[in-house]
């Protein structure tokens, strides 16, 4: 038996565990964390730009211009209609990035965008598929929302290592994540809290030093960062499911690369 195939086994005996989950992602964000984090943070420029410049300036304004306000209201729309296609594929970049870090492989930069946007059909339309069922769960009192979104938490992985289409990536992840959503929803709610409390000291700490301009770049950089570890995370908890369910090895997944 290989090295491989002896840590498939591993993982099937022992199951899928939150602390191995979250201390495997810290070793890869920070073994790659320049380029996750330029990868991540991408998505959020424009964003950044129309909330922290276009709208900050006409807050305050007593007669506003409609024309202005109508462009404001496009800005604002386009830039979360990029985030949205953005981000997605961000996340296929680091997944690409987790598991040549996870096989003992160096990581191309070049080459992780090229495998990022090899399934830019596949997962727009799966970010599509899984809005509109999130967003429908959201608005039937929010409880569906987040189990659907639970459910849903591995399907961009499946999508891009599987090359499964978008409502078969849905399916796969709701088999995956099978028994472990509560698990999978108490590392979201770690992860949420230090997203919150980081992000809520760094605005605190750089608006006494340098002011509300210096406050928005800090939290622009700290919700790059997240994403980065937000990315990682849901890797690495494929990973192990598959790896826990299935008994197979970081290789076999990660044949599709090659």
């Amino acid at each position: 038996m290989s090295q491989m195939s002896a840590t498939g086994s591993a993982y099937a005996e022992d199951g899928f565990r939150v602390g191995r989950v979250l201390g495997r992602s810290f070793g890869v964000l920070g073994r790659h964390f320049v380029q996750f984090l330029l990868v991540t943070a991408i998505p959020i420029v424009p964003l950044a730009y129309v909330i922290g410049v276009e709208l900050v300036s006409a807050v305050g304004v007593k007669h506003p211009d409609p024309t202005a306000m109508a462009r404001l209201g496009l800005l604002m729309m386009a830039a979360v209609a990029f985030w949205g296609v953005a981000i997605m594929i961000a996340q296929a970049i680091v997944l690409y990035g987790t598991f040549q870090d996870m096989r003992g492989k160096s990581m191309s930069f070049g080459e992780a965008i090229i495998k990022g946007f090899a399934r830019f059909f596949p997962i727009i339309g799966l970010a599509i598929c899984t809005l509109i069922a999130v967003g429908t769960g959201l608005m039937l009192l929010v409880i569906p929302g987040i189990i659907f979104g639970l459910m849903f938490y591995v399907a961009l992985p499946a999508c891009v290592v599987e090359r499964l289409g978008p409502i078969a990536s849905m399916k796969r992840s709701i088999a995956l994540t099978k028994g472990h959503r509560w698990k999978i929803f108490g590392i979201l709610i770690l992860i949420g809290l230090l997203s919150g409390i980081g992000g809520a000291v760094i605005a605190t700490v750089l608006t006494i030093v340098g002011g509300a301009k210096a406050m928005l770049i800090g939290r622009f950089v700290w919700q790059a960062i997240m994403g980065a570890f937000g990315a990682v995370v849901v890797a690495v908890i494929y990973h192990d499911l598959r790896a826990a369910r299935e008994g197979i090895d970081v290789e076999r997944m990660a044949a599709v690369f090659d």
